[in-house]
């Protein structure tokens, strides 16, 4: 599914988004900081960093809205009603040993 997505949306991406994208990770974004701070700090400029991670926030994006914000960048046919069942009536099922738990998500 990533191959399918990817073409529509890498150049829609800004240059400093490293996730999802091929042949960048979370060290290329550590030496863009490193780089952006000595800048600055160079030009005499004082910085200050503030890391947000915000826990589940893929569950918390409007279905309906980045279904639509899909198609309006040309995303169409299997790949997008793929995605649409992924993201809709979310359902899991977890065994361990006798166990097992179940439910919506």
């Amino acid at each position: 599914m990533y191959k399918r997505i990817n073409p529509y949306f890498d150049d829609l991406l800004p240059s400093w988004q490293f996730g999802y994208r091929s042949k960048r990770g979370a060290s290329d974004q550590l030496l863009r900081l490193v780089s952006v701070l000595q800048d600055k700090k160079a030009s005499g400029v004082h910085s200050g960093i503030l890391f947000l991670d915000i826990k589940k926030a893929f569950d918390r994006v409007n279905t309906r809205t980045l279904i639509c914000d899909l198609h309006t960048h040309g995303l169409r046919g299997r790949t997008i009603f793929a995605i649409q069942n992924v993201l809709s009536d979310r359902f899991v099922r977890a065994l361990y040993k006798d166990h097992a738990a179940e439910g919506y998500i």
